[in-house]
């Protein structure tokens, strides 16, 4: 929504937005626009507004704003309809799959833009190397983070598609792997003929996912790595940075220059962010949430730090998720030294706790057994300060508000 919100700006809408008081990294975005976000409240429905884009986030037959915008007669639509307008009938490219989209897509929109292709990219994070969560440009080309969940692939319709993973995900809403992995499977059929699907094909749901299309397929995987070096760690980088050479290739656009390009990118906010060094210690921050993203996070921190002792501290999100995954969590942590567990962060949509960091913790545990329960994410800064040392790495890992143990830990040991 920050990213859509700004690309409305650009094109010199009017902006403003409504949310929980709750902190997000997007903050500081939306400051940096003047995109004033009020409380939710029917206050901020009135009929001056001209249109109303809805999260698909929140149940809309809760929310007193949705009621009101519709008593008032306000156009309204969701948050991937408005994406969808944006995309269609443009030169589209967009990037879907469990892990990894948000990486590619700000990798492919940065070499575009460096390129002078002058693309409009929309991605589910800040890039400071696009100037934020969105870059509007003026070519036909438009390249988006594309997210499967509650299928909203279907208001889609590009030229291109980036399939990076199909690894089960979102069991608040998919029965299981079969449903999944459906919805790739209409999405990629939906592709024109004259279209092309660039498909990580090491992964067997994948594999499965591209019979379903009509049009080209060109697959990649470890053996047909491209030489990349990069800036972010993890074989997994080099794998969407050859998936972005692919679709590079494929705009006519050269490759050698893209592969020059693709050196200097620095990342994504939250994914592998160095927070700041202290003390000696490194503070990153990384939004891994699915057990295979926070094995290879963990994984690439290894390879690059060696024997430097990893602390990992971890909030899990969503009790759907944490629960229907929870044995896959219990094993993605054998390479990190300690890990500290948080309280489950519940999503907008859920109200009955099923699930909570007592479990996480006996999972762990019962392949690696280094993980506790430490308490909130003040009392386990306070902690973190008094048994790290120089040389140690700290990683906080997850999609909820975990960030601020990093940030908090970063004082305590400047101080």
């Amino acid at each position: 929504m920050t990213g859509l919100a700004q690309i409305f700006k650009r094109l010199g809408k009017s902006v403003s937005g409504s949310d929980v008081t709750d902190q997000f990294f997007t903050d500081e975005v939306l400051k940096a626009e003047h995109i004033h976000v009020l409380p939710f409240s029917t206050k901020n429905i009135s009929k001056k507004i001209d249109l109303l884009i809805y999260s698909t986030a929140y149940n809309q037959k809760n929310s007193v704003e949705f009621r009101a915008a519709k008593a008032a007669k306000i156009p309204m639509i969701s948050y991937p309809q408005a994406l969808g307008l944006l995309l269609n009938n443009k030169t589209g490219v967009a990037v879907c799959g469990t892990h990894g989209k948000t990486t590619t897509t700000a990798m492919l929109g940065y070499v575009l833009q460096e390129l002078g292709q002058d693309p409009t990219v929309v991605v589910g994070s800040t890039i400071k190397q696009l100037g934020g969560n969105a870059r509007f440009g003026k070519s036909d080309v438009v390249v988006i983070e594309a997210d499967e969940y509650q299928n909203k692939l279907r208001y889609y319709h590009p030229k291109i598609v980036i399939l990076t993973s199909a690894d089960f995900d979102h069991p608040d809403y998919f029965a299981d792997q079969a449903a999944y992995s459906h919805v790739f499977k209409q999405f990629v059929k939906k592709i024109p003929k004259d279209g092309l699907l660039i498909a990580f094909t090491d992964d067997p749901q994948v594999r499965e996912i591209i019979k379903s299309a009509r049009c080209r397929v060109i697959g990649y995987g470890q053996k047909t790595l491209l030489p990349v070096k990069l800036q972010i760690p993890g074989e997994h980088n080099v794998w969407n940075a050859t998936a972005v050479l692919l679709a590079v290739k494929e705009l006519g656009l050269p490759a050698a220059r893209a592969t020059a390009i693709l050196r200097r990118f620095r990342g994504a906010k939250r994914r592998f962010e160095l927070l700041g060094t202290a003390r000696g210690v490194r503070v990153y921050d990384d939004y891994a949430h699915h057990p295979v993203e926070i094995s290879k996070l963990l994984q690439g921190a290894r390879v690059k730090f060696g024997t430097r002792k990893i602390w990992a501290v971890f909030q899990s999100h969503s009790y759907s998720r944490t629960k229907a995954l929870l044995q896959d969590f219990g094993t993605a942590f054998t390479n990190a030294d300690d890990v500290t567990v948080l309280d489950v962060f519940s999503s907008a949509r859920e109200k009955a706790k099923t699930v909570g960091a007592e479990d996480l913790v006996r999972a762990i545990n019962q392949h690696s057994p280094k993980a506790a329960y430490r308490g909130t994410i003040e009392q386990v800064a306070a902690w973190l300060v008094t048994v790290v040392h120089k040389g140690d790495v700290v990683i906080t890992i997850g999609a909820g508000e975990n960030w601020r143990v990093g940030t908090q830990l970063l004082k305590n040991l400047r101080h």
